[in-house]
């Protein structure tokens, strides 16, 4: 049996709502629960007569039985915590009003870029001493 790619799908619903989602996915979870009881039925079945073609029978059959199992726990999971969420935030004092929109920032005034001082040219006299006769 392959290994499915699970993903996690967030989206927002209405407080009020929550209820209704979350039992749509104990709905689900119920299926789940069920189709865990045949599996396990097979299993054990698969376990005590095992296919004389395939001595792994049992072994696919209680892995079956491990992914549906892995799948219940999740979703069981994801309606504790969306209940939890949602006790919390129906029994917390209303949110604050949104902040009023900050003032927009004063324009910047841009400079001029600066000249460089041009360089001074250094000029060395050269002193001739005059040799004074004596």
């Amino acid at each position: 049996m392959s290994e499915e790619k699970r993903v996690s799908i967030s989206y927002t619903v209405d407080l009020e709502e929550v209820p209704q989602r979350v039992q749509l996915l104990l709905t689900e979870l119920g299926q789940t629960l069920s189709a865990l009881s045949e599996v396990s039925k097979e299993a054990a079945h698969s376990a005590l007569n095992p296919d004389p073609t395939d001595d792994l029978s049992g072994l696919k059959a209680i892995l079956r039985l491990k992914v549906l199992l892995g799948k219940a726990q999740e979703r069981s999971d994801d309606c504790f915590n969306i209940l939890k969420g949602y006790i919390v935030m129906s029994h917390s004092p209303e949110t604050p009003p949104e902040p009023k929109t900050p003032p927009a920032p004063e324009p910047e005034v841009q400079k001029a870029p600066k000249k460089k001082a041009a360089k001074k040219k250094v000029v060395k006299k050269k002193v001739v001493k005059e040799k004074k006769e004596e």
